[in-house]
């Protein structure tokens, strides 16, 4: 939309001056095109050029200071290598840099440049990163690379990179630290991630490397796969703290409204430059890496810096599941602990997660637990009242869908049609004086009846579908948590129509005639009254036997005693019935949906598939349903309640049998046979068994 581009690229140009409002002035032109440029602008560039780069960058996803950097290589203009005097060692060029031979350039990123040197009286090689800026550095572009410098010196720890010299030659400030050979974890991540407890060791080896820097009141703000090197050996170490803050300090270099870091790899605190950046934005970098490690990919990923800048902020990741179905379950609520939307919620500090991360690789149970379906629906309702209330809706309007025509059809069949046998009319024109109010819930519409319920039903077969697209859960456990709620109000609709027609019917079946014989039996004339007596000794035969005082009493409490006994079994009966329906079209179909949009598939496809596995699992809930209401006699035939067949039970596995293609997502030439088969199979089967009714 034209109005959402506009928008997009408003807040592009609003985060790029943010981007650059971090420090003062430090150029009199731009680097790129040699604009000259004001005071207050950063990294060497004009707006345009900032933005520019921005915009069209989509690889390093870097703002601030790290808007360039991940570069490796020689970096053209504006290399040392052609600046400094060169000498010949033996035939070969070598540039001098004070004490250093620089060899070769090896890395470069928003604040310096990193070379492969070589100390000429030591004969040691080391890694040499000099201030980008060179002569043109101001005040704060020196301050800041030399607390980088000093950050870095006072930390000595194994997983952190040492630092060996601070100084500057020709203006040109650096610090030369250990070479490390065996490349960045960014360059080796596709290779580990074949190993998962390889690379779980790797990130629990950082995360205590960044606890001891904690420990010491240093931030690091821009952990990433690229910012960790690997030494011979596969261990690693943390480099680059360019952007690291000491916590005790009062201020910072970076200003207010600054964004630091990468934006695929930052917490939403950091990404909306909040000022309240506390430890907890390492661990959920740290998180981030090993989200990377399960999926492939940092947890935010947008078309350019400033889309994954906007995705970061938001703070909504997809659990690693959803990408990678074969992600190891503990390490994904340990990931996903680290990447929590609140700061609070994360682990306290880099060691707990080490801790953790240590536990899994020795197979012992973690700190993290899931989160109850309550909780999670809860937080949903929290951040998405409007959506959560809508899936409520729809569970309620479900409810309506399915139950309403099915008590208005027992209700007609009782009570509103002419010849009914209770029908209340009849009642009143035969017993004027009978008081009774005939109510208007008796006489539903008659639209509401066979009808009705096929246009329920076929309504309901989407309600799964429709959650999804309201609610947009993003991952299972959601969808579980709002189709059990969607379900739930189904439920409670279903159960106080059904519950009411099922009393009814219950009482028809197992109580109606006996009573009516009763009244015969003591209203009727003595030969019509004596064929209603036996009528009565046929159904209770152990009348005979009793004494003719205690038969009439007995009788009563009988027959009583027999309704009452018959009303927790079609109560039970109408729970169960209204359960499997909204399991099946709130639960089983907000999971289905859910599913299917992860998958990305185009909405036509995605109804025929979601409307394949939902017909499929109805008939097997209409089979459960005959047999619960065989089960509890609430059907029945001339000679009494109607005994549950083992062919119902075979007819109910073969239709939940052909749901199987499509959760397993095959392809159409293989779901398609298999559907064709099993219904046939259950139909030929549902056939006999109905003959055997017969």
């Amino acid at each position: 939309m034209p109005g959402q581009r506009f928008i997009e690229k408003y807040l592009s140009f609003r985060l790029s001056i943010a981007a650059m409002s971090f420090a003062d002035s430090f150029h009199e032109i731009c680097s790129v095109c040699e604009t000259p440029i004001s005071s207050g602008l950063t990294a060497g560039l004009c707006p345009r050029c900032l933005l520019g780069a921005a915009m069209a960058d989509a690889t390093d996803g870097e703002l601030a200071e790290t808007m360039n950097s991940g570069s490796v290589g020689p970096s053209g203009a504006g290399s040392l290598l052609d600046c400094f005097e060169s000498t010949s060692d033996h035939g070969n060029q070598q540039t001098l840099f004070g004490d250093y031979v620089l060899i070769e350039e090896i890395a470069r990123g928003g604040m310096g440049v990193v070379y492969r040197a070589r100390h000429q009286k030591l004969g040691r090689e080391v890694a040499m990163k000099v201030i980008l800026s060179g002569q043109f550095a101001s005040e704060n572009d020196v301050r800041r690379f030399e607390m980088e410098a000093e950050a870095a010196a006072a930390l000595d720890h194994p997983g952190i990179v040492p630092i060996y010299e601070i100084g500057q030659h020709q203006g040109h400030h650096f610090f030369t630290m250990k070479l490390i050979e065996g490349g960045s974890l960014a360059m080796r991540i596709s290779e580990l991630r074949k190993n998962l407890r390889t690379f779980v060791a790797v990130v629990a080896q950082v995360a205590e490397a960044i606890d001891y820097a904690h420990r010491r009141g240093i931030l690091h703000r821009d952990i990433k796969p690229a910012n960790i090197l690997l030494d011979g050996d596969g261990h690693p170490l943390v480099t680059d703290l360019g952007l690291a803050k000491r916590t005790e300090a009062e201020s910072d270099l970076t200003g207010t409204g600054a964004i630091v870091g990468t934006p695929a790899y930052m917490p939403p605190e950091q990404a909306s430059a909040s000022k309240e950046i506390t430890t907890s934005a390492d661990v959920y970098a740290i998180g981030a890496v090993l989200y990377e490690g399960l999926t492939g990919h940092p947890p935010h990923q947008g078309e350019s810096p400033i889309a994954t800048l906007m995705l970061a902020a938001k703070g909504e990741v997809q659990p690693p599941s959803s990408f990678n179905r074969q992600a190891d379950r503990v390490l994904e609520l340990v990931c996903m602990k680290c990447l929590s939307r609140e700061p609070n919620e994360r682990y306290a500090s880099p060691g707990l997660l080490a801790d953790d991360l240590r536990r899994w690789l020795a197979g012992e149970s973690v700190s993290v637990r899931p989160k109850s379906l309550v909780s999670i629906f809860g937080e949903m309702v929290s951040d998405q009242l409007r959506s959560a209330l809508g899936a409520m809706l729809i569970g309620v309007v479900g409810g309506l869908l399915t139950a309403l025509p099915i008590y208005s059809n027992i209700a007609a069949n009782l009570f509103g049609e002419p010849g009914a046998p209770f029908n209340l009319t009849e009642l009143r024109e035969s017993l004027p004086n009978f008081a009774v109010v005939d109510h208007w819930w008796l006489h539903p519409p008659a639209w509401l009846g066979n009808q009705g319920f096929l246009v329920g039903v076929s309504l309901s077969l989407l309600l799964g579908l429709a959650i999804e697209k309201i609610v947009r859960p993003r991952e299972t456990r959601q969808a579980i948590a709002v189709g059990l709620v969607a379900g739930l109000l189904m439920t409670i609709v279903q159960f106080g129509m059904y519950g009411i027609a099922a009393s009814w019917q219950t009482h028809k079946l197992t109580s109606s005639h006996r009573i009516n014989a009763m009244a015969r039996a003591s209203l009727l004339a003595e030969q019509q009254r004596q064929q209603a007596v036996e009528y009565l000794f046929t159904e209770f035969p152990d009348l005979r036997a009793l004494e003719p005082n205690d038969r009439a009493e007995l009788l009563g409490k009988a027959v009583s005693t027999q309704m009452m006994l018959a009303s927790p079994s079609s109560f039970l009966g109408t729970l169960g019935i209204c359960l499997a329906f909204s399991i099946i079209y709130c639960v089983a179909g907000t999971i289905y949906a859910n599913r299917l949009a992860m998958a990305k598939i185009w909405w036509l496809p995605m109804l025929v598939r979601y409307l394949e596995v939902m017909v499929m699992m109805s008939g097997a809930m209409v089979t459960l349903v005959f047999i619960l209401l065989f089960k509890f006699g609430m059907v029945a035939n001339e000679e009494g309640a109607i005994p549950v067949p083992l062919q119902l039970f075979v007819i109910l596995a073969i239709w939940i049998a052909a749901t199987m293609p499509g959760w397993r997502m095959m392809r159409w030439y293989t779901r398609w046979p298999i559907y064709v088969v099993c219904t046939l199979t259950a139909l030929s089967l549902a056939g006999s068994v109905a003959r055997g009714l017969e």
